[in-house]
């Protein structure tokens, strides 16, 4: 595929329904929809949702254009910005040009290949720690919702790694106002038309409630690392010390806020996500759990895994890459063309909204063989890759691509050993799992399972 000069064919579109167009199929199922509409029209369709059009880029392509060599053509759309910026303020997130790229120099070196073994022994003893209290499950035969324990978690890890924060019983409430607010961004994302949140609604009042929620414990936790006056390489010392090249000004607080509340969130919450359904693959597919299994007590033992283990645990990273091939956290994402743009023998307007879905592209028949079946020796690097590079994009790609990914690999690389040592996960009888798609693709009412220790 090229990327032409001249646009020539009009863009394929699926039959709209009166005003709102195909808005009732894509937020009632945003899966089906888009695979639908991808395997009947082709790799890039249009669809309107209320007045607004959306072309819907399923090749790898495509991807390569929008997020890598026509990247500066591309922003944050406009909705985006309108609905997240209240939640996340002027975050990596929600910013772009100069401001982004600011932001993401300071922020960078606490990601640095060179810290992540800093990193990992703190993230394999607060597993432990925290996994010692399934053990009240495993011998009582309680069911635990995995999603929730994993939120618990990631966050018991993030928190105090990368912004020096303990985690106390209070940031039970950061984990449920974090939930509300993501739900409710998602949906006033495939809202086309929301009332701004100073209008007194009860949904605005519960919303502004929340943020003021957020804002009392970030900014809480920003002034008691301040008073202890702690100097050491993680994301808070880094936005408490950084100055601007031009000024020397420091960060206000409103600043390192946004920052914070913008990492801490991506940090835990997606972790948690692809850790929940990695478990869950795992107990539906019992043959891959016991080679992986295998392969955490030949490399380990009853040893907890370190920094130099992970290259070793080829498996693991096959399984962890598999399972984000399947699920993604970010499910999909929105960009904005500041020009009209060509793709192929199509135009793209200015100003409209292109959509790439990671889920829709990670199992597009093309490019990957039994695209629906988990099959983690996809990623065996003894054998060639049949896929292209940006089919897979969990991450993203390009300039853009999430600042965290080798911090959350490692996170992801570590804890799931540890756990495979101490327990095993059934699925309750019954259970349906269901999807939510919110900002991020996570279980809609959790995945309950009952614990087991193993030995």
């Amino acid at each position: 595929m090229t990327i032409a000069t001249r646009a020539t064919k009009t863009v394929p579109s699926p039959p709209t329904r009166g005003f709102w167009g195909n808005l009732s199929q894509f937020q009632t199922e945003p899966f089906r929809f888009l695979s639908d509409v991808s395997s009947q029209y082709g790799d890039i369709v249009k669809f309107r949702m209320g007045p607004i059009d959306f072309y819907f880029l399923n090749h790898p392509d495509y991807i390569k254009h929008i997020l890598i060599t026509n990247r500066k053509n591309y922003h944050r759309d406009r909705k985006f910005l309108a609905e997240a910026t209240p939640f996340l303020g002027q975050g990596l997130l929600t910013t772009d040009d100069e401001v982004w790229a600011r932001l993401r120099r300071i922020a960078q070196p606490v990601f640095h290949a060179n810290q992540m073994a800093n990193y990992a022994a703190m993230i394999s003893e607060a597993t432990a720690a925290y996994i010692k209290r399934w053990q009240v499950a495993a011998n009582t035969n309680q069911v635990l919702n995995l999603k929730d324990e994993m939120l618990h978690l990631t966050l018991d890890i993030v928190a105090p790694t990368l912004f020096g924060a303990n985690v106390t019983d209070e940031w039970q409430t950061f984990i449920h106002t974090v939930d509300v607010l993501q739900a409710e961004v998602a949906r006033r994302l495939i809202t086309p038309i929301t009332l701004p949140l100073w209008v007194p609604t009860s949904g605005n009042l519960q919303t502004r409630q929340a943020l003021q929620t957020l804002d009392r414990m970030v900014f809480a936790m920003i002034a008691a690392y301040r008073q202890q006056q702690k100097q050491e390489m993680n994301l808070m010392n880094a936005l408490i010390q950084a100055r601007d090249q031009a000024t020397g000004d420091s960060l206000s607080d409103r600043e390192i806020r946004d920052q914070i509340l913008t990492l801490l969130v991506a940090g835990y919450e997606t972790t948690a996500s692809a850790l929940s359904w990695l478990f869950y693959l795992l107990s539906q597919h019992p043959q891959v759990e016991e080679k992986l299994r295998c392969e955490v007590e030949s490399m380990l033992g009853n040893e907890p895994p370190t920094y130099q283990d992970i290259p070793r645990m080829k498996y693991t990273r096959m399984v962890i890459q598999e399972s984000l091939r399947l699920y993604p956290p970010i499910w999909i994402f929105a960009r904005s063309p500041l020009q009209a743009d060509r793709l192929g023998d199509y135009e793209i307007p200015a100003n409209t909204v292109v959509y790439i879905s990671p889920l829709i592209m990670h199992r597009h028949p093309e490019f990957w063989s039994n695209p629906h079946e988990f099959k983690p020796e996809r990623f065996d690097p003894a054998l060639e890759s049949t896929h292209s590079e940006l089919a897979y994009i969990p991450f993203g790609t390009g300039a853009r691509s999430c600042i965290g990914r080798n911090f959350a690999m490692m996170m992801m690389q570590l804890i799931v050993p540890k756990i495979l040592q101490e327990y095993r996960f059934h699925l309750i009888p019954d259970f349906q799992v269901k999807h939510q798609f919110d900002i991020t693709l996570h279980p809609q009412d959790g995945i309950y399972m009952q614990v087991e220790n193993v030995g």
